[in-house]
């Protein structure tokens, strides 16, 4: 086998696995994505499941915000998300109370310009409150 042979044998082979090589980035910055929208999806369900346990003798209309840091695997890249909850009285008819409870979340602070306040997840219920 001459020289040039095996040039043109591994050109063809470079040819081959480059793009491969850009499928498997792609499939890692997907996992990373789908992680990141487990862990936010996980964040508010559980304040979302917060407030209906509290109940709603001490529920206020208002918004409140929290954030919450998530270090990276191995200790690598440290983020931060906003978690915001917003309630609102949506009637209210004596000692009878119907309350609109929202959740999201949002991406804090700016990793880029772009992705700054980017909402990631939002989650609503009703609450009621009084007798029947």
């Amino acid at each position: 086998m001459t020289l040039i042979e095996v040039l043109i044998a591994l050109v063809i082979v470079s040819a081959a696995i480059i793009p491969l090589m850009g499928v498997l980035g792609m499939g890692v910055g997907g996992a990373a994505r789908a992680d990141e929208m487990s862990y936010v999806t996980d964040l508010a369900r559980e304040w979302m499941e917060d407030v209906k346990t509290a109940g709603t003798q001490d529920l206020e209309a208002g918004t409140v915000t929290w954030v919450v840091s998530r270090a990276g695997e191995g200790g690598s890249r440290h983020t931060q998300y906003e978690v915001v909850r917003a309630v609102t009285a949506v009637d209210t008819a004596g000692a009878n109370s119907l309350w609109l409870v929202t959740v999201s979340v949002h991406r804090y602070p700016r990793p880029e310009p772009a992705e700054y306040g980017k909402l990631l997840v939002s989650l609503s219920t009703y609450l009621y409150a009084g007798g029947l």
